[in-house]
């Protein structure tokens, strides 16, 4: 039976820059076998000196392992990356 429970994938982003910084935030879940099953993304702009939190929400079709990547990008016209890519695992029962 389908997972019905939304999972809510949260990051903190922090600009330690003093201009504004716009950013592409990608979040990208893959399952065991490294299959992408999502992947959500939103452009905002960062302050200088500030930290904003920012989540998606997912809900998982199947009971299983997955891995969540994350990404902060320039844009999608200039995808410099601006930081590494953040990992984890999850587990959906």
């Amino acid at each position: 039976a389908p997972i019905a429970t939304p999972v809510l994938l949260s990051t903190t982003l922090s600009n330690t820059g003093s201009d504004n910084q716009p950013t592409l935030y990608i979040v990208q879940v893959k399952d065991s076998s490294g299959t992408v099953v999502y992947i959500g993304t939103a452009s905002l702009t960062i302050p200088g000196g500030f930290e904003t939190d920012f989540s998606v929400s997912w809900t998982p079709t199947t009971a299983g392992s997955y891995t969540v990547e994350v990404f902060a990008w320039e844009s999608w016209t200039s995808p410099a990356p601006l930081s590494e890519v953040g990992a984890s695992s999850i587990t959906a029962a």
